[in-house]
């Protein structure tokens, strides 16, 4: 099984995502729900992202382990990750938008600082 890291770096990733935006629009899901509800849809599968990964940060650091095996967090973890694209393309978001990309790699850079100014080697 690929780790998360080398299934994220995977350029196959973005093609799916594409092919995804594609059918999207071939079948006209965009227009199923309005504006608001989308944010809210997204707001909830965000949220369930977010208890996906403090799962998996507990079954990884070991405080408070949770009985589920390993491949089935990340596996749940993915599928929630899947989900919020899902989401975000329904509002139209554009991975490949410049301004996207930019503040991506400003991020990440900032967060770089950030942890070699703390002093951490990985994390």
């Amino acid at each position: 099984m690929k780790t998360l890291e080398m299934q994220f770096a995977d350029k196959k990733f973005y093609e799916q995502v594409e092919d995804f935006r594609r059918t999207c629009d071939e079948v006209g899901i965009r227009g199923h729900t309005d504006s608001p509800a989308r944010y809210e849809i997204l707001a909830e599968e965000s949220a369930e992202l977010a208890q996906a990964a403090l799962k998996l940060a507990r079954k990884l650091r070991e405080e408070n382990p949770t009985p589920v095996p390993i491949n089935q967090l990340e596996n749940d973890f993915l599928e929630e990750v899947a989900d919020v694209l899902v989401c975000l393309n329904l509002l139209g978001f554009d991975l490949h938008h410049e301004w996207v990309e930019t503040t991506m790699v400003y991020k990440a850079k900032r967060l770089l600082r950030r942890l070699r100014k703390a002093g951490k080697r990985s994390f």
